[in-house]
């Protein structure tokens, strides 16, 4: 019968990385300063991982009844209520409901990347079908823009990168898959030279750049190209006649 495996604390895995560093030496027992301070640094380091599609293992799916606003804020206590507010939409869609349908029909829109194309939009009021989305990654809370806006009919579905909980004392225990261990310590254990004025030895840098392409190649998701519609032409293109058919 398989036994529940025992997850190592944020103490254990700091306690690591500074050994490996070469700060601590064996049976050596780190000071409460140091196991602090490489808190902060691991934590800091998260908050970069978080923004990288390919070190976060999973996207979350979450939901928001349209109201005939103009935007909905994303993050902590905002329309759509996230622990983290997202810096960007992985994927947009939508949920029509017909009270006398027992069948659900979903539509993907396209996702706006930037704020100079949204302001291109000439009628920005206009209500309708919605077709595209835009995210304003503003601070504390995101902007998620919608055109045209949608009304109570609709349900919007955004797909976020589900971020990696971050520490907030030592005896948390790591909250992710166990792959990600061996990148963590070694990742950490470079900073943390750099942190003590040490040079970093040359296999804690072959070890974190390995384990991380473990990690790349593991969350890999590549989506299906997709053209966009400006430059689609329906029909079959003549190149004599320079027209569709």
């Amino acid at each position: 019968m398989p036994t529940s495996q025992t997850l190592p604390s944020a103490s254990d895995l700091i306690t690591a990385a500074l050994k490996m560093a070469g700060v601590l030496g064996l049976g050596q027992i780190a000071a409460a300063e140091d196991l602090n301070d490489a808190m902060n640094a691991a934590n800091r380091m998260l908050s970069v991982w978080n923004r990288q599609r390919w070190l976060v293992y999973v996207l979350k799916t979450v939901s928001i009844q349209c109201t005939g606003a103009t935007s909905y804020s994303v993050g902590p206590g905002g329309d759509i209520d996230l622990p983290q507010r997202p810096n960007r939409m992985e994927s947009v869609y939508f949920r029509q409901y017909i009270s006398d349908n027992p069948f659900y029909v979903d539509y993907p829109v396209g996702i706006i990347e930037a704020r100079e194309d949204y302001n291109a939009i000439s009628v920005k009021g206009l209500q309708s079908f919605p077709q595209y989305a835009f995210y304003e990654s503003d601070w504390p809370l995101g902007q998620l823009y919608i055109w045209p806006i949608p009304v109570s009919i609709y349900t919007i579905f955004i797909s976020v990168l589900q971020p990696l909980t971050q520490f907030t004392s030592l005896t948390d225990s790591l909250a992710m898959p166990p792959e990600y261990e061996e990148p963590f310590v070694y990742n950490l254990a470079a900073r943390l030279c750099a942190m003590y004025g040490r040079t970093v030895p040359p296999e804690v840098v072959a070890f974190a750049k390995s384990s991380l392409s473990v990690l790349r190649r593991a969350n890999a998701q590549v989506p299906l190209a997709k053209m966009p519609q400006d430059v689609l032409r329906r029909g079959i293109y003549n190149p004599y006649s320079d027209t569709n058919r």
